[in-house]
């Protein structure tokens, strides 16, 4: 179970460390993106093989996606065009 968790946490301290001692124009979005995957990560915690389909769990997940994706298109999206 904690190998699927370690990941998304990593990942997720990966990217506030870069937040955190890069200066960019919008420092706010990795930090947004970091709490998406720790909030993804965490929901692993509450993982019960043995209960079947945790419908809770999937719709988490699926926020998670949903907002991650969202700040990427926010992000793409605002960058001026070449």
């Amino acid at each position: 179970m904690f190998l699927l968790i370690l990941p998304w946490l990593w990942i997720a301290a990966a990217l506030i460390v870069l937040a955190c001692t890069r200066r960019s124009a919008r420092p706010e979005t990795p930090r947004a993106f970091a709490m998406v995957l720790v909030a993804m990560g965490l929901g692993d915690f509450f993982l019960n093989p043995s209960a079947g389909v945790q419908w809770w769990l999937l719709g988490w997940k699926g926020l998670c996606v949903a907002v991650g994706v969202g700040i990427y298109l926010r992000l793409r999206l605002s960058r001026p065009k070449k």
